[in-house]
């Protein structure tokens, strides 16, 4: 039998309005969390630890970020698929 911990809490870290936040995913090599504001067209990325939020706007709305084995992110979007590098800025279709 599994012992279930009902002491824990819930914190709030980002309070961002958002009109759509969704898609959060887990990227395991860099220790953030990817997600979108759909409607916006913002992907955003949360680093926990430093609790530093970057976003990139793609100019369109979107559905999900998804990290890239080399780098960057891929995103869903209205006109297909994008390749982001959040470094630079650069988004290619």
């Amino acid at each position: 039998m599994t012992r279930v911990d009902h002491s824990a809490t819930l914190e709030v870290v980002l309070d961002l309005h958002c009109e759509v936040g969704e898609g959060p995913i887990w990227d395991s090599a860099t220790s953030t969390l990817l997600f979108v504001e759909s409607f916006g067209g913002t992907i955003y990325r949360f680093d926990p630890v430093t609790k530093q939020l970057h976003s990139v706007k793609v100019g369109q709305e979107v559905g999900v970020a998804i990290p890239r084995h080399r780098g960057g992110i891929v995103v869903s979007c209205r006109d297909g698929l994008l390749a982001v590098d959040q470094a630079s800025g650069v988004i290619e279709l």
